[in-house]
């Protein structure tokens, strides 16, 4: 069902669009033009009550709606056919509108129930590493120095000896001004990949076990890190990402759904 925000934007879109070819003859008469409205507003008026979600025994909301309804449709009627007449920005900006609208409505009817439970759980359990929690152990130095100068001074100086082949450890000694892991070769506790520190595990995750960082700027200062290890902790519970699933999963069937009908209008555009 489509909500009340939509139909602000649909139902005008419609209409306006419908009632320019409405008052392309110079020769309707007002009495003419309110009759069309009626007749327009009179059949939509089911779909109206239903797009509002009004029940049928709220007689009286659901008059003023229509009326509401109703009137603005004349007075979008009066505008196009008298003050924007011919004006092409308008009618790309409906057009705009109506193709949004109508896209959108049909990828929600045909992947409303496009991925059932079946096909999420078969996902979780083809895609387990994507929903592994990993447990690191790192080694980092950092740097708390202020002045951008210094700072790459001795990133440059770091960098050097590390291409020379000195080791990591030896340079947490020589550059590290973290107290608390400088003596044990920098190594940090062990963190897991669902625990808070996400800007260090954002760095981490991309490494393999030996590999060292690029320098990345933390709340701590400069810091540099080696993964020392990467292991396997668990694994995220499937009630947990079930929505996030679902959620990739529906815009997957939508991206091949519009594929499929921009297959459709380019083989008709071809075809004419």
């Amino acid at each position: 069902m489509i909500n009340t925000v939509r139909l602000c934007l649909l139902i005008p879109a419609l209409f306006l669009l419908s009632c320019s070819d409405d008052h392309q003859s110079e020769s309707a008469t007002s009495d003419t033009h309110v009759e069309t409205v009626q007749s327009k507003t009179d059949r939509l008026k089911p779909a109206l009550m239903s797009v509002a979600g009004i029940p049928e025994k709220s007689v009286e909301r659901q008059q003023r709606v229509f009326q509401n309804f109703e009137q603005r449709t004349r007075i979008a009627d009066y505008l196009l056919a008298e003050e924007y007449a011919g004006d092409a920005e308008l009618e790309v900006r409906l057009l705009q509108a109506r193709n949004k609208q109508v896209i959108e409505l049909h990828l929600q009817n045909t992947t409303a129930n496009a991925v059932p439970d079946e096909a999420v759980q078969a996902f979780y359990e083809e895609h387990s590493d994507r929903f592994a929690i990993y447990e690191y152990s790192v080694a980092h130095i950092l740097i708390r120095e202020r002045n951008q100068d210094a700072i790459a001074e001795t990133l440059m100086a770091i960098s050097e000896r590390l291409d020379a082949g000195e080791s990591f450890e030896v340079l947490v000694l020589d550059y590290s001004e973290d107290m608390a892991s400088k003596n044990n070769n920098g190594v940090l506790d062990a963190m897991r990949s669902d625990s808070g520190a996400r800007e260090i595990i954002e760095v981490v995750s991309r490494l393999e076990p030996g590999e060292i960082s690029v320098p990345v700027q933390t709340r701590r200062g400069t810091q540099i890190f080696k993964l020392l290890e990467k292991n396997t902790a668990g694994a995220v519970e499937f009630e947990s990402v079930k929505a996030k699933v679902r959620y990739q999963l529906e815009q997957q069937a939508k991206t091949k759904e519009l594929e499929r009908l921009a297959k459709i209008a380019s083989q008709e555009l071809n075809d004419k």
